[in-house]
Formats: structure tokens, C-alpha cells, sequence
């Protein structure tokens, strides 16, 4: 930390005294403690933020460790604005950690390779829940509602954070590891209900039973947005995951930069009603699944220069189950060595399949290649995907440009599409690369 955040920890540390720190991570709950310090002698201008090690957590990597309490409580208590600091260290936690509004929660350093990974420097700044964890996400954002129902269920939450709608949280520079939970379904960061203007940048994510992110919806009587929107997710990677490692939903109005999503159990990307939204340079590769699941809604939903690599079905799928509203626009995509259907890089599987579709769909300047597995020896392994682009059975497709392979065709057209056109400057290519 800066200067500046050594000030504003000192000053912190004048108002709370010895009183106000616990040992072990235990919660703080004394009159005396940070709360009542705080109330008494509110932060001046300049205040930076407070340090969980403050409140007693311990950052030991410990499996007899529980840093939960300290990390909830220093978050409670610095109020919107505040910013709660991880410093140097493994953070242990039996429970999910709720981020209030306006509040940000901030470490050292975003992992792009962690613990396992023999041979490369490791950074040891990281929230690793134990194995014993109980909740639905390591890390949760929750709208106004749900805030107020833990109030009500008075675990360690101070009700004034969700007096008005949930906003403005931030998620910086953190390295999530979930590579001690087994046989669960926990998620590493869980967005519930209506939230406006989070922010997610430079967050790493490893060997979650679940998703790496997942932004559920709640109906509203008022018909307002559903679920996390005008949200930015910057530089964000993801492996090892189990389930769906990106599963946006009705995440409206939002931009998504930087994101990979790598060797996850599922999908990569799930991208459902995220009208308004664009997708740029976002990359999956290696999942069990398609690359990218994209369906339409309302509004138009863009990808922008992303790409995909050896996902075992389709590198982008759009199916049936797109509505009828809205438009996807496909620009500059990067497909490569999808459809590997278990070795065989057969199944109809492509670089870019879209079957069934109620939504338009314009593709510009999309690139796919045939190839095989990493390592592969070519007498053994075989070349896949099997078409380059696949349409079947959509309502509007409009494929302007580009160069697509597949072993079989670089264009299968299934012959029921409503509307399908092809540029003039769309080139196609079958067969095995010599």
C-alpha cells in the first residue's frame, strides 16, 4: 500500500486502540471496538481503508484457520466508500463473505497461475474456503432484499448497508481458490438479484466445484432489471472449474474485457438476456463444452474479438433457445481446433454452430481452423472441428467475412434456415491442413 494507506491505517489504529483488535479472527462485538471507534470519530477526508489483519484475521493458510469473521466484520463496519484491505497472505474461510454496497473488497494480486503450478513464482494472496465450507459462493453480492433478510437472520450484518438498493461494489485484485472444496457446488463469486455498477478487475479464479461467476436473476413487481446490470468485469481468468465457468444472466447494460475461461468441467461462457452488453477479447478454451453459449433477449449482445481453442463441442453455439427479440452481432471471432467430441472431431460440431435460433444473427470477419490436441500426433489424433461454420433451422443469419475451415466443409448450410446470407468475401475451406 501507499503512503497514503499507511495514513489512513494509522488513523484507524488511533481510534480503535488495543481495544478494538481480536485474536484468531474471532468477530469483534466489545463497545469499545472498531465500531463504536468509528461512530465516535468518523474517517476524515483522506481516509483510505483498513487492513483485515486489523480486525484479527490472520492470512496463515491454515486449515485450522477461519478468517471469515474478521474479513466480514472489518467490511460491515468501514461503511460505503471503504475499502478493506487483503494483505500478503492465505485467507482460510468457512462461510461466504457479502460484500455491502458501495464497499470495495481489494488484495495484493490476481493470479493468472496458482498453487499447483510447479516451477512459476507464486504470489501466496489468496481467499481459500476450507474444506468444511458451508454457503452458496465464496464471495456473494445480493440486492436489497436479500442484504435485509440477513439482517434479519443477524448474521454479523449491519442493517444500514441495505437502506436502498445494492450498488457500487468493487472486487479488485484478488486470487480465489477453491481447490479444497469437494463434492459441493459452491461458486466462487455469486451475483443475487437486482445490483447496479459492480466492478470486477484484475481476479483470478481456480478449481471451484461450480461456476467462477454467476449473476442469478429475481422477478421484481416493479419490472425493473432483474439481476446485476451497468456492470464492468475486467481481466478476469478462470480454470478449472466445474460447472459453467461464466454464467451470465440478464446481466444487461455491462461490458466484459479480458475474460478466459480455461479447462472448466462445463460451458466457458453462458451468456443469456444480456442485452446492451458487449464481450471483448474474451477467450475460452479446453472446456467440456461449447466455448461460448450464447442466447438473445432484448437489445443487442456483442462479441468482439474473442476466441476460442479446443473446446470439446462447438466453439460458439447458438440454439433454440434464443428468443425472438434482440440481436447478436459476432465480430473478429478467433475459432480454433473446437469439436473435439472426445477425439473423434465428429458430431456435426463447428467453430461456430447456430441451429434452430429465433435471434438474428450477423457474423463479420470470423477466422476458424482445423487442427488437433496439443502434442497430438496426427497418425492418431484427429483434425477437428468438422465444419467451420454449421447454420440449421435459424431465423436470420448473415455470415459477411472471413476464412472458415472444417474437415468436412467450411460452411454447412442445413438448407432450413429462414434467412441465410453469405458475403462475397467469405472464403471456405475443407480437408486436413498439409
Amino acid at each position: 500500500m501507499g503512503d497514503t494507506d499507511g495514513i489512513g491505517r494509522r488513523r484507524l489504529l488511533r481510534r480503535l486502540g488495543t481495544t478494538g483488535l481480536a485474536a484468531g479472527g474471532a468477530a469483534l462485538a466489545t463497545a469499545a471496538g472498531p465500531a463504536a471507534a468509528l461512530a465516535a470519530d468518523p474517517p476524515v477526508e483522506g481516509f483510505v481503508g483498513i487492513s483485515v489483519k486489523d480486525y484479527g484475521a490472520t492470512g496463515s493458510g491454515r486449515d485450522d484457520s477461519d478468517d471469515w469473521a474478521a474479513i466480514q466484520r472489518a467490511m460491515d463496519e468501514c461503511g460505503p466508500g471503504g475499502i478493506v484491505y487483503l494483505p500478503k497472505g492465505t485467507y482460510r474461510t468457512s462461510r461466504p463473505l457479502v460484500v455491502p454496497p458501495g464497499v470495495t473488497l481489494m488484495g495484493t494480486h490476481g493470479n493468472h497461475i496458482d498453487e499447483g503450478s510447479a516451477g512459476w513464482t507464486q504470489t501466496n494472496s489468496r481467499i481459500k474456503p476450507l474444506a468444511g465450507f458451508a454457503g452458496e459462493a465464496c464471495l456473494r453480492i445480493v440486492d436489497q432484499a436479500t442484504g435485509a433478510a440477513l439482517d434479519r437472520a443477524k448474521t454479523e450484518w449491519a442493517a444500514a448497508n441495505y437502506g436502498q438498493q445494492s450498488c457500487e461494489q468493487r472486487l479488485v485484485n484478488l486470487t480465489l481458490n477453491g481447490s479444497a472444496l469437494t463434492g459441493s457446488t459452491v461458486d466462487a463469486i455469486q451475483f443475487v438479484g437486482r445490483i447496479h455498477g459492480v466492478i470486477v478487475r484484475d481476479v483470478a479464479v481456480f478449481d471451484f466445484p461450480n461456476h467462477a461467476i454467476a449473476t442469478n436473476f429475481l422477478t421484481y413487481p416493479d419490472g425493473g432489471p432483474q439481476a446485476a446490470y451497468s456492470c464492468r468485469f475486467e481481466r478476469i481468468a478462470a480454470k478449472g472449474c466445474g460447472g459453467v465457468t461464466y454464467s451470465f444472466n440478464n446481466t444487461t447494460d455491462s461490458v466484459f474485457t479480458d475474460l478466459e475461461a480455461i479447462e472448466g468441467g462445463s460451458i466457458g461462457f453462458f451468456i443469456a438476456g444480456c442485452g446492451n452488453s458487449c464481450f471483448i477479447a474474451c477467450r475460452a478454451e479446453w472446456n467440456s463444452l461449447h466455448g461460448f453459449d450464447v442466447r438473445g433477449g432484448h437489445g443487442i449482445v456483442e462479441l468482439l474479438g474473442c476466441s476460442t481453442d479446443a473446446n470439446e463441442r462447438n466453439g460458439v453455439n447458438i440454439d433454440a433457445n434464443s428468443n425472438t427479440a434482440g440481436l447478436i452481432i459476432l465480430n473478429g471471432l478467433r475459432l480454433n481446433r473446437d469439436g473435439r467430441n472426445g477425439g473423434t472431431g465428429w458430431g456435426g460440431f463447428a467453430g461456430l454452430r447456430i441451429n434452430g435460433a429465433k435471434t438474428s444473427v450477423v457474423v463479420s470477419a470470423v477466422g476458424v481452423q482445423v487442427g488437433i490436441d496439443d502434442g497430438g500426433d496426427a497418425a492418431v489424433n484427429t483434425f477437428h472441428p468438422q465444419y467451420g461454420v454449421n447454420v440449421d433451422g435459424a431465423a436470420c443469419v448473415a455470415v459477411d467475412s472471413g476464412l472458415v475451415h472444417g474437415v468436412t466443409a467450411g460452411f454447412r448450410d442445413g438448407g432450413t434456415s429462414a434467412i441465410l446470407k453469405k458475403g462475397t468475401t467469405l472464403i471456405e475451406v475443407a480437408g486436413k491442413p498439409s
